[in-house]
């Protein structure tokens, strides 16, 4: 019988893979509510900006010209400041008026002014607010997430890290109620996927999936040529497997891409970054289409990637231990392989965290309530 490295042995594994195929599945196909249309900001002012910045280098050139310098290198060296410019002004202006932490914010503060004293209110030394505020719908009544940041931490984790969280309903009363803060914590996790930046990462990774699959079948072709050397040295029979994996691996990697494909459906559905109100139905659904996407993934890879993981690191060795002329290539590929089911396993891990409160977020939260106590802010169980 043909070995398949991802083949069920027995048959209430057979049943647990095709209920977790069929579960995500029918995640995926679920429709999303329409809530508002629009395109990505960046669209609409990109063409905007390109047109102003060429006026702008039209006329740069004219000066130029009035004063006789119109050599090669002037001009080179102009057009790479217009460029510096023009990138500059896409990749952030369009954020700084219509992005998702502009807009929310700018929302909150007009529709609900007395925000800007619960965020002074609660800001304690060092802290700085995130600048993401959108309105966070849970049965019908509106609430706000209002987080905090230190500007040392953001450095170290490279991101606003947040250290301190506080729960407010519109009349901006502090919420104390865990289990609401469950579902607020839902939906503000929906908010983040508007963003330009989360936006842009998910394009990255399909785009890199072309460039990973290539990297595979490169490696494929690099370790076929080593075959006989694996099978002098004991190892042929995890050559074999790992052999066998390649199409697997090919699949596994466009099953991680598909969530990629899920949250350009939600921001079409909302709006891309314009969205400002978010509503718990739809957490709910992106939640249960995330469940899903675990499920499958650890039911139908999590064993075949360590499998593949034990069958690299044995033919590693086995090329380390005798060292040979080109065996560089045999190295580099294996580690290729190591790498992109790293990846593969990550991106679960990612899922696996997004939406989910941990421990030191309930600390957050809590330690914000305690100070609503102490300085006599008015505290609703809702």
């Amino acid at each position: 019988m043909t070995y398949h490295p991802n083949q069920p042995v027995f048959e209430y594994q057979k049943e647990e893979l095709e209920a977790a195929q069929r579960e995500y599945r029918q995640a995926l196909n679920r429709a999303w509510t329409q809530r508002k249309k629009g395109v990505p900001h960046d669209w609409i002012l990109a063409p905007l900006l390109l047109l102003s910045i060429g006026i702008l280098f039209r006329l740069s050139i004219a000066w130029f010209d009035t004063f006789g310098y119109t050599d090669k290198i002037t001009n080179a060296l102009l057009m790479l400041i217009m460029f510096g410019v023009m990138y500059f002004f896409i990749r952030w202006f369009p954020e700084q008026i219509y992005g998702s932490k502009t807009l929310t914010v700018r929302h909150a503060f007009k529709k609900h002014p007395k925000i800007r004293e619960v965020i002074r209110a609660f800001r304690e030394s060092g802290e700085k607010f995130r600048r993401h505020l959108p309105a966070l719908i849970v049965d019908g009544k509106k609430y706000f997430m209002v987080n905090y940041y230190h500007p040392i931490e953001a450095k170290k984790y490279g991101y606003q890290k947040r250290i301190g969280i506080v729960l407010v309903n519109e009349s901006m009363q502090v919420v104390d109620n865990d289990d609401l803060f469950r579902k607020v914590f839902l939906v503000e996790n929906l908010s983040f996927l508007t963003s330009p930046a989360e936006r842009l990462k998910d394009y990255k990774y399909v785009r890199d999936k072309h460039i990973i699959t290539n990297a595979l079948r490169k490696s494929e072709k690099t370790l076929h040529r080593f075959k006989n050397r694996f099978y002098e040295q004991g190892v042929g029979m995890m050559y074999d497997k790992l052999m066998l994996s390649f199409s697997l691996l090919h699949e596994a990697v466009g099953e991680s891409a598909e969530m990629n494909l899920v949250h350009e459906k939600i921001r079409k559905a909302l709006g891309y970054s314009f969205a400002v109100e978010f509503l718990y139905e739809d957490a709910v659904q992106l939640d249960e289409v995330r469940k899903a996407f675990i499920r499958f993934m650890n039911t139908s890879y999590k064993l075949f990637l360590q499998r593949v993981e034990v069958n690299v690191a044995a033919l590693t060795v086995s090329i380390i231990t005798e060292r040979r002329r080109g065996d560089k290539r045999a190295l580099f590929a294996l580690e290729k392989i190591r790498i992109i089911k790293n990846g593969i396993s990550s991106i679960v891990e990612r899922f696996e965290r997004e939406g989910v409160i941990q421990e030191e977020d309930w600390e957050y939260y809590h330690r914000k309530v305690e100070l609503a106590r102490k300085i006599g802010w008015t505290i609703v169980k809702e």
